[in-house]
């Protein structure tokens, strides 16, 4: 009996097959369009979410504000080249901004790799020749930049003491000059700040150890235009009615009798003042604290703990007044005391607040000897917790009508605080950016910006890099999905 091989019947037929393989490139569809689809989600609505404890990436409520409330487009030219250590630093920064505000408008030129978009920057925003490494805010026919060197918080700790020569970056700053620019190109008008001059005051135009200039610069970073102020040149000469704000750093002649009388009508309409005495001042302007409630010591303020080369004091004790929200350490050479007048409260005296004191080592001495600049120790010194600045408001003088709200005044024992020397230490220069801002009743500026620390992890990719992750995203990912199912399909067929 003969048998046939017998020959079992294929497991698919060919319409299933094809069906098979019409589901499996239905599929590959699918997934490269939701692939394409998230990817333009994501770059159409970028949402960021900081999923660190201390939330140290995220934007401060400040700059937050500043970003809402702008009206205007802002140009923001990341004007650098990606090889520097801080680019992707700036870059990933402005790109937030610019993901919260559809009027921030960010474009990068690189000037290594782009000399034609170079030319055209320098061009337009009227740079210096071998300009590099800028971030340009440009709105309402303004601009102004924020350079590389500004934008890292440096550790000063080791020079100070001497121990090394080597400075390190410790922080990012960039929040705080981009929110700062962003406000300045996006206001209306700059604030404008008189400059007294004609007593030997500290000069904002040079860049030496006991210049003014870095104070010069962060008043312009801060939106405020300065000019000089001469009172001496005449006797009707008052306080200009667009003066905003009144600076007095370091005096060392004693003031005209005249001088006083206007500056103390100026205040009396709501005006503004720094006032920065040093141990070389000149009696007389403890005349016009005496009205507002301040007493100027005739002293110099020690506190050993606290001390560096016997002559830096290190302040540590700070208010709970909003220019004192920064916990970093504020220095001052040779301080005065300068408190509240005892037995001066009156209905209509002025609110004085200390703003920095000493520990309780402190000292006020007052044994000042020919060719010593340092009075010595003496049984009549005041000791324990001493005031070192206040901070002085009123809402005006009796029958007068205020032009410019309440009177405010910051006064401090020391001017040296604020020149080019001390003003690179992040308390002293976080000091003055404070009291520039509660001085012009900026309240929503008050927050503090803090710099971030280097700490982040970051991937740093060119654009040939870039452009090859895209490809490995949008095309390797779904076509790896494609060939796999065209070699199922295949198989299938034997």
């Amino acid at each position: 009996m003969s048998m046939e091989p017998s020959h079992s019947a294929p497991s698919f037929s060919t319409g299933r097959r094809w069906f098979i393989g019409f589901h499996v490139l239905l599929a590959i569809v699918a997934v490269t369009a939701i692939l394409v689809m998230v990817n333009y989600l994501s770059l159409r609505h970028f949402i960021r979410h900081d999923v660190s404890k201390s939330g140290e990436g995220q934007l401060t409520p400040t700059t937050l504000q500043v970003i809402k409330s702008l009206t205007n487009d802002v140009q923001v030219i990341i004007y650098f080249n990606p090889e520097e250590p801080l680019y992707p630093y700036v870059r990933s920064m402005l790109k937030e901004y610019a993901a919260l505000s559809p009027h921030i408008k960010v474009r990068a030129v690189n000037y290594a790799n782009d000399p034609a978009g170079a030319t055209e920057i320098i061009a337009k925003y009227k740079l210096s020749q071998g300009s590099k490494d800028l971030v340009i805010f440009a709105a309402n026919d303004r601009s102004d930049f924020v350079s590389q060197g500004q934008l890292s918080e440096l550790d000063m700790s080791a020079l100070m003491k001497g121990q090394s020569n080597e400075v390190k970056r410790k922080a990012f700053k960039g929040e705080l000059f981009f929110t700062s620019k962003l406000l300045a190109v996006s206001s209306a008008k700059p604030y404008i700040a008189y400059y007294l001059v004609g007593h030997d005051e500290h000069d904002p135009q040079k860049d030496t150890e006991h210049g003014y200039q870095k104070f010069a610069e962060l008043l312009e970073n801060n939106n405020v235009k300065m000019k000089p102020l001469d009172l001496q040149r005449s006797v009707d000469l008052e306080v200009p009615a667009d003066c905003d704000l009144l600076v007095i750093a370091g005096p060392r002649h004693e003031p005209l009798t005249s001088e006083l009388e206007r500056i103390h009508r100026y205040l009396g309409t709501g005006g503004r003042l720094l006032l920065l005495l040093n141990i070389r001042s000149q009696p007389g302007w403890e005349q016009l604290m005496d009205k507002w409630g301040v007493a100027l010591g005739k002293d110099v303020v020690f506190d050993k703990p606290n001390m560096q080369e016997s002559n830096v004091l290190m302040i540590e004790n700070t208010g709970s007044h909003p220019i004192t929200q920064s916990k970093d350490r504020i220095y001052m050479f040779y301080p005065r005391s300068v408190g509240r007048l005892p037995g001066k409260a009156q209905a209509d005296s002025a609110q004085v607040t200390e703003l920095l004191t000493t520990g309780p080592s402190g000292e006020a001495r007052t044994d000042f000897r020919p060719g010593v600049v340092a009075p010595y120790p003496s049984e009549q010194d005041r000791k324990g917790v001493l005031s070192l600045a206040v901070a002085v408001e009123k809402g005006g003088l009796r029958n007068v009508a205020l032009q410019r709200g309440a009177t405010r005044m910051v006064v401090a024992g020391d001017s040296g605080m604020l020149n080019n020397q001390f003003m690179i230490l992040p308390g002293n220069e976080e000091f003055a950016r404070q009291s520039i801002n509660w001085l012009l009743d900026r309240s929503f500026l008050l927050g503090s910006i803090g710099p971030r620390a280097f700490t982040e992890y970051q991937l740093s990719v060119n654009d040939s890099q870039m452009l090859f992750l895209r490809w490995i995203m949008l095309g390797a990912m779904p076509g790896g999905v494609f060939i796999f199912g065209l070699l199922v399909w295949m198989r299938r067929q034997q």
